[in-house]
């Protein structure tokens, strides 16, 4: 890969990657030194049956596309690992015995089917072409350069997957090496239906605390968009989001000095979970509570809070399990088998840690929803505690709680629209092009303020105004194309007639020069005539150029290492060439004193810059001067044929621009239109004051002191925890500091 491009940063990114992959591999071989270790081809293992196998997806593969919006790169040690010890097996069995077993192969982009073939069977990948994730892309996936916000609320391009083509194909090649069984085709498969066939969705009204919270983070926002530092404060859109979303769990997982909201969804959960408790009693029905923002530091930790409200209001502590209490697999185990018989009836944990290979089925009766996951193979993983074989019950409940005017809403429909659109995909039940879906754009200030308001006028308002604003971008795109096509038809008018008169030009000078019979030539150097064989006069003017070198090196400094001496005209027949000494001269402590020297030559008899002809050479002697020069001669009437080739190109191309009307604007009528539209909501929202709010005027950072009294003077995103700190996973965990 390095080796075919040519493009710097692809190098440089290549050569990182490179350093990557030596540090894993010194990693592995250090381990070699440590006594008593048995190592794993030593085994005698010859099959490898791999079970939720999506946790090895992060494994290294090199590509060109560095620059993918959403296309993961990254590279764990286990699966660096794991793909050691399948081509391991691999070349022991002739490229077989490799099985994997995982509910989600694909956790958000169906790029990543590419990535669980090149584990089962990089043959399969060879046979279609597509051994390499570039040409699978190019065979199978379409990326497009769209207009984004960026932290700073700035518009830039990025690239991204926009779409899959040949969906058909790319399904018919996954599953010859793979049997996709979807839940709804488990229909021989006992499992309990859904309570009223869906999820329940409970929708909290937003309480005064969260009212007030939201407007603190609505002037954060405001006085971040009118911050004059916007990249040290790039982060502040993050800690925004990951805040809005903590403070509709519990707003003690921003500062613990909140009081106790009733109507945050940790009250309301505990008392859906109370009702729960009682109504499942007569079968000892067991209940999942997945909460993956539910830490504040050492302050605050939403599972204990949960777990001693449940104890306080009636239900015995040996009954409710926090999974952060077991760390070993016998501890997990134990407990398992406790929540199966009914002896722990609440369990409350993380997507990560109750996930994935968590076995609690037999009396799950409720799963609680606290908050949304971000990928839909999460959602798909909860809802596998539940939906899933063994459970004796006749039907279960799938309980999401929300809080209205806030991100909450619509997050789980965005998630399970692309779970089905993955689904469709795998097994061929689609076009055979699809569109992406693409819901993760930049948080910005008013689609923030929009969705907190609950008021679909304000909403439709930002849609519109952000949809305007890449119009006008793309609108400023055509009228710079429009120019440049004005540029270029006034560059052709004046090219080509120059491009004419210099053709004429080249063709007189090869009918005078046809070839260079140098042994035939009288040769002059300035008024010295040189005499002799070809060689002798090769000879005489190297004496001429040696003295020039030397000349060169008199002009060289310190300050100036290059010198140049203009030489005296070289004269051969008819032809004239003007010649220039240079020498470059080293003045370090490695090298010093050494130099390079050359003698630029340019032929004068021939003037055509508009021209593909080259009149210009190096040389270090006279013979390397005349055996240049007779090249020289020789391929000017290939030259002249590729002018006619250029010239006739560039008639062609200026006919049909003058010849072509340029086009309109494409997007003008969709862009008045919504002009239209937008002058019309606001005209109904000043009407009636709707969506109206106060400005953040003050150049200070907004203090939640000043919304909270009670609180005290204090910072809120000092450290914010965005993702669950699970120490299941060999990744990082991502922590974000003001």
């Amino acid at each position: 890969m390095i080796a075919e491009s040519d493009n710097r940063s692809t190098i440089k990114d290549a050569e990182r990657q490179k350093k990557q992959l030596l540090k894993m591999l010194d990693k592995l071989n250090d381990k070699k030194a440590e006594e008593d270790i048995i190592y794993f081809s030593d085994l005698g293992i010859d099959s490898l049956i791999i079970d939720e196998a999506h946790a090895y997806k992060r494994n290294f593969f090199p590509t060109k596309m560095q620059r993918i919006k959403g296309l993961d790169r990254g590279a764990s040690q286990r699966a660096f690992s794991l793909s050691l010890k399948i081509k391991h097996i691999m070349e022991k069995t002739g490229g077989r015995n490799v099985f994997f077993a995982t509910g989600t192969p694909v956790t958000n982009t169906i790029a990543e089917l590419w990535n669980m073939v090149r584990y089962i069977s990089p043959a399969t990948l060879e046979e279609f072409g597509i051994s390499t994730f570039d040409r699978f892309a190019s065979v199978f996936c379409g990326t497009e350069t769209a207009l984004e916000l960026d932290a700073a609320g700035r518009f830039k391009m990025v690239q991204r997957f926009c779409k899959y083509t040949n969906v058909i194909e790319l399904s018919k090649m996954f599953r010859t090496v793979a049997d996709v069984v979807l839940s709804e085709h488990l229909t021989e498969v006992e499992r309990p239906p859904i309570k009223g066939g869906k999820p329940e969705q409970i929708q909290i009204p937003r309480s005064e605390i969260i009212s007030r919270f939201m407007d603190y983070l609505c002037d954060l926002y405001e006085w971040f968009e009118n911050s004059s530092d916007k990249r040290e404060l790039s982060h502040i859109p993050l800690l925004i989001y990951g805040m809005s979303r903590k403070v509709t769990i519990d707003p003690r997982l921003i500062d613990h000095r909140f009081p106790d909201d009733p109507e945050s969804k940790l009250n309301i959960c505990c008392q859906k979970i109370l009702e729960k408790y009682k109504e499942y009693d007569s079968i000892k029905g067991t209940q999942i509570v997945f909460c993956d923002l539910y830490r504040n530091g050492e302050f605050f930790n939403a599972w204990e809070e949960l777990r001693r409200k449940l104890i306080i209001n009636g239900i015995p502590a040996n009954e409710v399990a926090v999974i952060t209490d077991y760390n070993t697999d016998k501890q997990k185990s134990d407990l398992y088998e406790r929540v199966n018989s009914g002896e722990v009836r609440v369990v409350i944990g993380s997507t990560m840690k109750l996930g994935t290979g968590v076995n609690i089925q037999e009396r799950l009766a409720v799963e609680h929803d606290l908050d949304c996951p971000f990928r839909p193979s999460d959602v798909e993983q909860r809802s596998g505690r539940i939906l899933r074989q063994g459970n004796t019950l006749a039907e279960v409940e799938i309980i999401r709680y929300g809080i209205e005017q806030t991100l909450d809403a619509g997050m789980y429909a965005i998630l399970e629209r692309k779970q089905k659109f993955i689904n469709d995909a795998m097994i061929g039940r689609c076009a055979r092009t699809l569109e992406e879906i693409n819901d993760d754009c930049a948080l910005d200030f008013a689609s923030f303020s929009a969705a907190i308001s609950g008021n679909p006028k304000l909403r439709r308002k930002v849609v519109i105004e952000t949809r305007l604003k890449e119009l006008d971008a793309l609108e400023r795109q055509y009228r710079r194309n429009v120019r440049m096509r004005q540029d270029q038809e006034k560059s052709f008018a004046t090219l080509i007639p120059a491009m004419q008169n210099e053709i004429n030009i080249l063709e007189e000078f090869i009918e005078l020069n046809p070839s260079l019979e140098l042994g035939t030539l009288p040769i002059r150097y300035g008024l010295q005539e040189l005499s002799g064989t070809l060689s002798q006069k090769a000879e005489l003017l190297n004496r001429h150029i040696k003295a020039a070198f030397v000349q060169a090196a008199a002009n060289t400094s310190f300050l100036n290492p290059d010198g140049v001496c203009k030489m005296d005209l070289l004269h051969i027949g008819n032809l004239t060439l003007s010649m220039t000494a240079m020498v470059t001269k080293a003045f370090t402590d490695s090298n010093y004193g050494e130099t390079i020297s050359k003698v630029m030559v340019t032929l004068e008899d021939l003037k055509v810059p508009h021209l593909p002809v080259k009149v210009t050479f190096e040389a270090n002697d006279g013979d390397n001067i005349f055996h240049k020069l007779r090249s020289l001669i020789n391929d000017k009437p290939k030259e002249l044929e590729k002018s006619r080739l250029e010239l006739s190109g560039k008639i062609a191309r200026l006919k049909k621009l003058k010849e072509t009307p340029m086009e309109e604007f494409s997007a003008a009528a969709e862009k008045g239109a919504l002009s239209t539209e937008l002058d019309q909501i606001i005209y109904e929202l000043n009407k009636t004051s709707e969506g109206q709010r106060r400005s953040y005027t003050s150049q200070d950072e907004p203090n939640l002191q000043d919304y909270f009294p009670s609180l005290g003077k204090v910072r809120t995103y000092g450290t914010m925890e965005i993702l669950d700190g699970s120490n299941d996973t060999d990744d990082k965990i991502t922590t974000l500091s003001a």
